[in-house]
């Protein structure tokens, strides 16, 4: 009986013993994986491309391509904060198969995200109508101190909002 009881005592300090050496190991995988803080409004901005234009699917359609020319952010990277309950329930709707668009018009954004931004600005110019005389070239904004990840994202919804927009004034023209 006292070689049971020497036993268990010795597995017991054993086990200790080892939870002390792997507790610092797991500390630090769990901070390896803390997620990217970026600006409430860059945040607020990528909720409103999933849930109002399908973001997320056309993210997971251009990352799929192998012809994609995105950054390939990882949108899981990225701290949700207050708005983490929105983007939860947005998770319960993409899960049915529903979207905001249809698939030729998902399509489309994809498409035109295949193109640089300067490519872009180029096809828009060619669909504006005679006349419609010079535009100021607008400069996308620069947080400084920004992490490079939120930065990422921040160009990557500005290509993903230009795309949209010059697809909806290719619609328009076509009578879709």
């Amino acid at each position: 009986m006292r070689k049971v009881l020497l036993g268990f005592s010795l597995l017991a300090v054993a086990l200790i013993a080892g939870s002390a050496f792997t507790a610092p190991r797991a500390a630090r995988a769990q901070d390896e994986m803390a997620k990217v803080v970026c600006d409430s409004d860059l945040i607020l901005s990528l909720f409103t491309a999933e849930y109002h234009f399908d973001y997320a699917v056309v993210h997971d359609k251009m990352m799929m391509s192998a012809s994609d020319d995105m950054m390939g952010v990882d949108l899981a990277a990225y701290e949700k904060g207050q708005f983490a309950p929105l983007f939860d329930s947005l998770i319960g709707m993409m899960s049915s198969g529903e979207t905001m668009m249809d698939e030729s018009s998902i399509q489309g954004v994809v498409d035109a995200m295949g193109m640089d931004m300067a490519a872009m600005d180029s096809m828009m110019m060619e669909m504006m109508p005679e006349g419609s005389g010079e535009m100021a070239a607008l400069v996308p904004p620069t947080v400084e101190g920004e992490a490079a990840e939120c930065t990422a994202l921040r160009d990557e919804l500005r290509h993903f909002y230009t795309a949209l927009a010059y697809t909806n004034m290719m619609m328009m023209a076509e009578g879709q």
